[in-house]
């Protein structure tokens, strides 16, 4: 393992344009359980219906019921308690090191803003925001001052920001995900099987455009021997700060 971090080392330090993408698996070491892993929420209680997008206009307060189903709740609470963990840690200072440029998460638990990542494109949403479906605006909870403004100026249906079964990802995020993947000359893929799509075509679409592939998760993936250059397996909070690690002996020298 020391040779191959190593080697991954030596490759994040002559990138010129490093991208992540992350997914549950480094958050389920804040504490923040999964949905399809083995102890998943939808693997033990049911995953919800696909068309809490369709219901949403017309009957709300059936898609509200969803986030009421055993084992959410307990997310939410998951939510509340969880605290960036060394993973997370290790994003941000790979940004502040000037190396990391942009962070694609598919969590919606604001873990990478707290951790300290400025530069993050949340592709699934955030739990702690709220959004408009026609201008695609994003708020605060709270900021009534700011929401009553814009629904004078706008007037579209306001949602909370996390993307439902059979919402399409906001535009804008989909659009800045595939730039970022397209300009990246290595990616790091972290917590995530790569397989909830369109967010599962970026470490694809970047390898085609000639990126390298960094992978780091606790299990080989469909990703591990296709299209991964490295494969590190082991807690995303153990590996990644190696990285950073590493990067601080090569800078050193």
């Amino acid at each position: 393992m020391e040779e191959l971090i190593q080697k991954v080392v030596a490759e994040l330090a002559r990138a010129n344009y490093v991208v992540a993408l992350t997914g549950a698996g480094l958050s389920t070491e804040s504490g923040i359980p999964d949905f399809r892993g083995p102890s998943g929420v939808w693997t033990r209680f049911g995953q919800p219906r696909m068309d809490g997008y369709q219901r949403l206009r017309h009957n709300p307060a059936s898609v509200a019921k969803d986030f009421l189903r055993p084992g959410m709740i307990g997310m939410g609470k998951s939510f509340l308690l969880a605290k960036p963990n060394p993973g997370h840690l290790a994003f941000a200072d790979l940004e502040k090191m000037g190396l990391l440029k942009c962070v694609v998460t598919q969590n919606a638990d604001n873990l990478h803003r707290r951790a300290g990542n400025e530069n993050v494109i949340e592709f699934h949403g955030n739990a702690y925001k709220l959004r408009c479906l026609r201008c695609h605006q994003t708020f605060g909870f709270f900021q009534w001052d700011k929401l009553a403004a814009h629904r004078l100026r706008c007037r579209g249906f306001i949602k909370t920001d996390g993307v439902l079964f059979g919402e399409p990802i906001p535009p804008d995020r989909l659009e800045r995900s595939f730039e970022e993947a397209s300009r990246c000359d290595c990616m790091i893929v972290a917590g995530t099987t790569a397989l909830v799509y369109p967010a599962a075509s970026l470490p694809r679409f970047a390898k085609s455009r000639g990126a390298r592939i960094v992978e780091v998760n606790a299990e080989e993936t469909h990703l591990s021997h296709s299209i991964s250059d490295y494969f590190l397996q082991g807690k995303t909070g153990e590996i990644l700060p190696t990285f950073v690690e590493g990067v601080v002996r090569l800078r050193g020298k």
